[in-house]
């Protein structure tokens, strides 16, 4: 489904126009309603990516507070992990 939207010169299929239409429709409903079944974090259709990046790494940062992959310095967390 990448690749179809990569071919379409678009993000991800939410970004398409054609979604009425789509052979991938069913299996992107069942890997959406899966994955939040299992508690991961999901775009939906409409939603702004910046936004929603800003918005999982607040929660994923009040989850796990003491993960590098928040490290303010990101210099420093790329350090971290060469030593």
């Amino acid at each position: 489904m990448k690749a179809c939207a990569s071919g379409r010169g678009i993000g991800d299929c939410g970004e398409c126009g054609e979604t009425a239409g789509c052979h991938h429709s069913d299996v992107l409903e069942k890997m959406r309603s899966g994955a939040v079944a299992a508690g991961l974090l999901v775009k939906t259709k409409s939603a702004d990516r910046q936004k929603l990046v800003e918005q999982w790494t607040t929660r994923l940062q009040q989850t796990w507070p003491c993960s590098v992959l928040f490290a303010a310095d990101r210099k420093a967390a790329n350090e971290w992990g060469k030593t």
